[in-house]
């Protein structure tokens, strides 16, 4: 099993991060100092009184406790995994990909859409959120959950190779062996009297085609769609999904960085591609900022993290700080829109209509947030097709921004944009506070140089 931190590496580290030394932690925890020795050098795996006793010690509560409680038992800290289907629901249906990797800190939204349609109280979800967040991975886990619960098994469609709304439903059909001449018909000839689980990758190209889905769901009461996509579908059935990007550690102690989802999951990466690869007091901190600078998007960590081979944590943040955002490589067997941030974003941005993709370069100039008049005196029409495809966020206060990763695609439009003088002369000189990111980011980002 591949793991980023060990429990006698967690536990010295947790130590030293309280300052004290074996004996202190000894005397505290109520054992004896040879003991502490051991499970530091790992010679001796500490039973589960003692673990609590050492967690009461170090003062971990919450998630940090949990997992250095797991740790002590397991020795590293375990991959979250997903519900396994069951291998007679395997052998009736088989047309559900196998995941690459497990998937990570998404246990509160898969619980939340297996229920939706599970118990049926939604028969069409679609989720929606910013490029590169996940959202095709959280379907796939979501599907296999599911496909026990539907008698006649489920499907997974990937749609992003189609750019013609009317190629969907023969598409469709062709995957599912419906037989007919008509692709709509004989789509609802098969399904109408059909429990089945129909997964739809990649919907936003195609959203003319979403009156299909409304027919589908309307003739056949047992069937539930599950539908991936950038912007929603806008059917009365639609029950829409979003998906935000993973939870950054509240702290940069060691195991906060490790548990965190979006720092665990560069972690598990980081040691997929280099097995050297260990989380601990010289790096935590370092890559808690790497992946809060990445805004938690699980692509960008990736990416990332596949560079661990070649790059420590601190090299890939400069390249951050430098203003790169993409790191070389990708992964081969992602569509092709998917197989960089920079292709990722892209996307998002080729389905919007000239006069959003217009301001959305605009937007570029704020490094910070801002409100809907400050981007209509930029000349931005309208910001809600910008913040239905996930490239503009609101926070809690109700301010808007874009997440860095996205902010820089921007700015490199806006770099090459007839009116970037203007612009970035008329932008407001304020320094608003600027969403998970270091305070001495300003407003207004100056053209970037390479």
């Amino acid at each position: 099993m591949l793991v980023a931190i060990t429990f006698p590496v967690l536990l010295k580290q947790c130590r030293l991060e309280l300052g004290l030394t074996q004996t202190q932690l000894a005397a505290r925890a109520g054992i004896s100092v040879s003991l502490v020795r051991k499970y530091e050098t790992g010679t001796r795996v500490p039973p589960r009184a003692t673990a609590m006793h050492l967690a009461n010690a170090l003062r971990l509560a919450g998630e940090e406790r949990a997992a250095f409680l797991v740790a002590a038992s397991a020795r590293a800290l375990p991959p979250v995994t997903t519900q396994h289907t069951p291998l007679a629901a395997q052998m009736a249906s088989h047309r559900l990909p196998v995941a690459p990797t497990p998937l990570l800190g998404r246990e509160a939204e898969l619980a939340a859409i297996t229920r939706l349609l599970g118990e049926h109280t939604a028969h069409c979800v679609t989720l929606i959120g910013p490029p590169g967040v996940g959202k095709s991975r959280l379907a796939l886990a979501a599907a296999a959950a599911l496909q026990p619960l539907f008698a006649d098994g489920a499907a997974w469609i990937e749609l992003a190779a189609l750019d013609d709304p009317a190629a969907v439903a023969p598409l469709i059909a062709a995957r599912l062996g419906a037989q007919g001449d008509e692709a709509e018909a004989a789509l609802i000839a098969l399904l109408a009297q059909r429990s089945f689980l129909l997964v739809l990758d990649n919907f936003e190209q195609l959203v003319p085609a979403a009156p299909l889905i409304a027919r589908l769901l309307a003739a056949a009461p047992r069937l539930s769609v599950l539908i991936t996509s950038r912007v929603p579908l806008r059917l009365r059935a639609e029950t829409r999904f979003p998906v935000k990007p993973l939870a950054l550690p509240v702290t940069r102690r060691v195991s906060a960085v490790a548990v965190a989802p979006a720092t665990r999951l560069f972690c598990e990466r980081a040691v997929a591609v280099n097995p050297a690869f260990v989380l601990g007091v010289a790096n935590a901190a370092t890559v808690a900022t790497l992946c809060q600078r990445l805004d938690g998007l699980p692509l960008a960590i990736e990416l990332a993290a596949a560079r661990a081979d070649a790059l420590e944590p601190a090299a890939l943040l400069a390249s951050l700080d430098a203003g790169i955002t993409e790191f070389a490589g990708g992964f081969a067997d992602l569509p092709a829109h998917q197989r960089s941030l920079q292709a990722a974003i892209a996307w998002s941005e080729r389905l919007l209509e000239p006069a959003a993709r217009d301001g959305f370069a605009r937007l570029g100039v704020f490094a910070g947030t801002f409100d809907a008049p400050a981007a209509a005196a930029l000349g931005v029409a309208s910001l809600d097709p910008l913040v239905e495809a996930g490239l503009v966020q609101a926070d809690a206060s109700g301010r808007l921004y874009l997440l860095e990763t996205i902010r820089v695609f921007a700015a490199e439009r806006l770099r090459v944009h007839p009116e970037a003088a203007n612009i970035y002369a008329c932008t407001p000189t304020t320094t608003p506070t600027l969403p998970k990111l270091p305070a001495r980011c300003s407003t207004v980002q100056p053209p970037l140089r390479r």
